[in-house]
């Protein structure tokens, strides 16, 4: 991933706007400060409740390696269970593949371990890293046909991922994230980052990857809000 001194700049700009865009939406939208940490299996929808309702017990990490709910006192980790971040795992897809960019990220389950796939374009074509999410190995590098190359290259000339747009993000929601995505919608880039709360939230935002701030919000079955 190649960043120039002009979209460095344009991007640190970015980054700083999101995170003021995204704590005044979610303020506004009723939620009143973030919700500190949490873990989710991989796969499952979490359960919804009241933001006034009493937590459910704290949960312990099951023999199978599931992640389970277990926030932490100082609200800092992403996810139980995992001692790779995202942002750690993009960098090491990165690092295999210097010329790559990044299409999207998702924790996952592969082979029994609990990884973070992380998609690229390279020059080759599109490639799938498989990031253990306790090591940081890389458990494998394999490519993936696609028929939509020359859409998802004209997708990524107008979005660069930047792994420092996990950290801002979660400054302004806390949460664990389970999934990055460059979406079109009609000719409309966006990410579409999928973070779950303490609480139970599956919240959805879609960052505008010119501006970098939160265009637009779901919160649970994707229920706009």
């Amino acid at each position: 991933m190649k960043l120039t001194s002009g979209n460095a700049k344009r991007f640190g700009q970015a980054l700083a706007a999101a995170a003021v865009a995204s704590t005044m939406l979610l303020t506004g939208c009723g939620l009143g400060a973030p919700d500190t940490v949490v873990s989710a299996a991989p796969g499952s929808t979490p359960s919804t409740r009241p933001a006034d309702e009493a937590p459910a017990p704290t949960p312990t990490p099951t023999s199978s390696g599931t992640l389970v709910p277990t926030p932490t006192s100082s609200g800092t980790l992403v996810l139980t269970g995992l001692d790779v971040a995202p942002q750690d795992a993009a960098t090491t897809a990165l690092e295999a593949h210097p010329d790559g960019r990044i299409l999207e990220i998702e924790l996952d389950r592969w082979r029994g371990s609990t990884v973070w796939s992380v998609t690229l374009i390279t020059a080759d074509g599109k490639r799938e890293v498989y990031v253990d999410g306790v090591t940081g190995a890389v458990l494998a590098d394999e490519a993936d046909d696609s028929d939509d190359l020359v859409r998802y290259r004209r997708m990524l000339d107008r979005a660069e991922f930047h792994p420092r747009l996990i950290e801002r993000l979660l400054e302004a929601q806390p949460g664990g994230i389970v999934k990055i995505e460059l979406e079109d919608d009609d000719g409309s880039l966006f990410w579409e980052v999928e973070i779950i709360t303490a609480n139970h939230r599956r919240i959805k935002l879609h960052i505008d990857p010119d501006s970098g701030q939160v265009v637009r919000r779901y919160l649970d079955d994707d229920d706009d809000e």
